[in-house]
This record gives C-alpha cells, structure tokens and sequence, in this order.
C-alpha cells in the first residue's frame, strides 16, 4: 500500500455566519488561487482516472478549497469524508488504507486544525502547525497502518496580502463605473456647469489613483491608462476653463455691486470645515454648488456686458468638447481606460506574492515627502509651477480619502493639511488662469462697453493674485516622519515627473 498523502489545511473563512457553512473570504479564494497552482504542479501527481483523489471534511471553507485543488489537479469531482475531524482519525486511518488498495497512488485531504496537525503526527511522525493554505506530503509505506515520512511541508498564503490588492482594485473598479456614468450624465445634458465639473473630479481622482499605484503595475499598461486620462482631461479641461473663468468674473461683479468701495473678489478658497475638506475636489477653489449658482446668476453687476460676451464662447467651446468626445480616438481612450481599469496590471511580483498594507503607508509618506518638497521648492509666481503643484495637493487629497483604511490615520490629518493648502494654491491658480484667459481674448473683436469691463476685471485678479502670494509665502505643511522604515528601496512610480494639467 504504497502512496502519498497530501494534507492541505483550507483557505481563511469569512468572520460571520454559522460555524460549519462560512465560506472562503474573497482574499483567501484568490490567494489560494494563486499559490496552489504552483505546489501542485511540483508534485509531479498521477494522471491516471482513479489514481489521484481529492477527500474533502463537510465544512463549506473546506469543500470550497477542495473544489479549487481538484480543478487545479484535474480530479473530475470531490469526497466529502465525515472522519475528516478531530475525533475521526482513527476511522480516517482505515478510509485511507482502503482508498490506497482500491488503485489510489495519491490522496489529498483537506480539512481542518487540529485535525491536521494530529494526522501529521500519527502518520508522518511529525506534528505541523498548519496556517490557511498550508500543505505537507507524506510518503505512506506499505502495510495495514497509515505511517510514512514526511518529504515537504509548506506554510500557506497570506491572504492579507491579497486583501490589500482588492480593495485597491474595488476602488478602480467603483471610481471607473462612476466615471463611466458621469460621461453619461455629461453628454446627455453638456450645457450643465455641474456635469462637467463631476465628470473632470472622477478622472482626476482616478487618475491620482492610477498613478500612485503605478509603482506595482506593469510600465506598458499604466503609460497606455495614464495617457488615455490625461487626454480627456485635457478635453474637458477646456470647458472647464470657461466655467471657472465666468464664476469668476460674477463673483467679482457681485462684490462690486454689493461693496461699489471694495473692487476685489470674496474669499474663495473655503469649503467648509477642516474635517470636511478631505476629498477629491480637484481644480476648484470653490464648492461646485457655489460655482454652478454663479452659472446661472443672471446679474453680473458691472461686468454684464463681458460676462454675456464668456457665455457665448462657452457655448461654442461646449459644442466643440462634446463633437470631440464623440470623435473615435476619444472612444479609444474611453476604451483603453477601461481595459487597464477592469484587470488592473499588477507586476508579476504582486500577482505572485501580493501586497501588504505596510508598502502603501510606506508609498503614502513617500508621496507625502515629495509634495512637501515640491511645495517649499515652487515659486509661485510661476503661473504653469502652480497648477502642477495644485494638481499634486488635489491628488493627495484625493488619495488620503480613498486609501484611509489601508494607510490610517495618517491619512487623515495629512489629507486634511493638504487641502488647506490645496485650497490656498486653489485661488492663485484659478485667478491666475482667468486673468491669463482674459488678456488672452482677441480685444479687436470686443465693444467698447466690453473692453472697460475686461480691464477693469484683470486689474481685480491681479490684485488677487497678491494678495494669495502672500498668504502662500506663510503656508506651512506637515513634515512627513521619518520613522518609516525601508523609504529609501521604494521606488517613485512612473509618470512621477512634473508636467502641466
């Protein structure tokens, strides 16, 4: 009687429910999914029908594991073994005498501890502790008791490592359905300030996802997702510009029709308390319910007749922006965003191994450091410096919401510094790049009426803009801890260069 005896301990179960019928957690499935191909195919078994069988104890986790061994090894189904328990090994003993004089030359058994642990020690001499996924082959010798030697004992997965994995991709998932949604809500109804607005936030979140994981994706995949977002960013940013832009110049209407003494803009950058603050609210100084009032304000005080003359380039900026999101390349990018966002594409490390939740708090002060030093190393005079800081400080913001179960915390209070700060580098840029548009617009082609208007709003965004200097020359922002070990071996992710958004 001659054979193997694999003891396999089953997968991590979830924590709710009845004892006998909770089933695998997603992350050990997908762990075991993993690890076990791997094992199996070391142990070079028989392929004959009937020479390898796979015994199962009737716990759901451990049929469930079961089931992925017997696909995994080719075994047509599985047997449920009531004797596969604590007090059946004697029984289990004698089942596995007659299994092996029936033609077996391999039987694998999974079940639980301490059931495994004992038949490790009656039957290969050895007792094992055995963790969730772990396996130990026995060489039985021939006669009428089950007794051999031990030749391998491996220690199963840590299905925590996979865990950390899902959640990420759950979150590209969920902001990738919504994205996909707000596209919707866009082209159904483009004259809508709102949609726009929604629409630019959820690629601009999922993009500071995209890229802060791009450190465990594969380089060829992520350049192909990134370059997708960055285009319809690009698209949308246009429109986005106007609506800023007309925000803008009826806020300061407003004021000067409120306060005809006081020519300057209210303060824009406040969204409410700290606390709440911590989110993705990307390329806006102000909440979208204040600049969505301000597109529909029919009064525009002393600047009407410029702020009639925005509407109308808005209007042709919007019809453009929708013909071109409609265009095929525009599809294409639509297309390749959701290939990389469906199956996200983990390095062959991280398929293999996982990933802890330790490496993303590591990668989150990493990022942290970098944006305090791009933060203390910008001048923001300049206009295009500016807006690469902005678009960091909103990534981080967005990153500290989405990523706060797996980093802590930390991730809260750094998220909520960052958007102070985000909020402060918020209204230089928005003033700065509506002060730029208007110096932009072709005068020639402007009435008078408009032309008084127009200088007389650049004057009051040149004001604001110093007046924002000055508050950012005394920003301040945490300092990231150094008691993070192994910083220094991680490294930056792909597309970490500055660049212009």
């Amino acid at each position: 009687m001659p054979g193997r005896l694999i003891l396999i301990r089953h997968g991590d179960a979830v924590r709710q429910g009845e004892e006998f019928m909770r089933p695998l957690a997603p992350a050990a499935a997908r762990s075991l999914s993993v690890t076990l191909p791997r094992l199996i195919k070391q142990l070079d078994l028989p392929q004959e029908e009937d020479a390898l069988r796979v015994w199962s104890d009737p716990y759901v986790r451990s049929r469930e594991t079961a089931a992925l061994v017997a696909q995994i090894a080719g075994v047509l189904g599985i047997e449920v073994h009531e004797s596969l328990r604590d007090e059946g090994l004697g029984t289990f003993g004698e089942e596995l005498i007659e299994g092996y004089r029936a033609g077996a030359e391999a039987i694998i058994v999974i079940a639980r501890e301490p059931f495994l642990g004992h038949a490790a020690a009656e039957m290969g001499g050895v007792w094992l502790p055995f963790s969730y996924g772990g396996m130990a082959v026995i060489q039985l010798s021939g006669g009428t008791v089950a007794t051999g030697e031990l030749t391998s004992f491996h220690q199963g997965p840590h299905a925590e490592m996979w865990e950390t994995m899902m959640t990420i991709e759950a979150l590209f998932h969920e902001r990738g359905d919504g994205a996909r949604a707000l596209l919707a809500a866009f082209l159904a109804c483009p004259s809508e300030a709102s949609s726009c607005l929604e629409l630019y936030e959820s690629l601009h979140s999922l993009r500071a996802l995209l890229r802060f994981t791009g450190t465990y994706l594969r380089r060829t995949e992520f350049d192909r997702g990134d370059r997708a977002l960055r285009k319809l960013m690009r698209v949308l940013a246009r429109l986005r510009r106007y609506d800023v832009l007309i925000s803008t110049v009826r806020r300061m209407g407003k004021t000067a029709s409120e306060n005809p003494m006081t020519r300057s803009l209210p303060e824009t950058g406040s969204r409410g308390p700290a606390t709440e603050r911590c989110g993705p609210s990307p390329h806006v100084d102000i909440t979208a319910d204040a600049i969505i009032a301000d597109l529909v304000t029919v009064d525009a005080g002393p600047f009407s007749a410029l702020l009639e003359q925005l509407l109308l380039m808005r209007e042709d900026e919007c019809t453009q922006v929708v013909h071109t999101l409609a265009r095929t390349q525009m599809l294409r990018a639509w297309n390749t965003m959701d290939v990389v966002l469906r199956r996200v594409p983990w390095r062959k490390r991280i398929e293999r191994e996982g990933m802890s939740a330790l490496e993303i708090r590591r990668r989150y002060v990493l990022v942290e450091k970098g944006f305090e030093a791009r933060l203390l190393a910008t001048s923001y005079e300049d206009a295009r410096a500016t807006r690469f800081l902005r678009s960091q400080a909103d990534a981080l913001c967005s990153i500290s919401k989405m990523l706060r179960a797996l980093v802590g915390m930390r991730a809260e209070s750094v998220g909520t510094e960052a958007c102070d700060v985000q909020t402060l580098l918020g209204t230089l840029c928005e003033a700065q790049t509506s002060c730029a548009s208007l110096e932009r617009l072709a005068i020639e082609n402007l009435s008078p009426q408009v032309r008084r208007e127009l200088g007389q709003a650049i004057e009051e965004l040149r004001a604001i803009i110093s007046r924002a200097l000055a508050d950012l020359r005394t920003a301040r922002f945490p300092v990231a801890s150094d008691d993070v070990v192994g910083l220094d071996a991680l490294p930056s992710a792909p597309g970490d260069e500055a660049e212009d958004d």
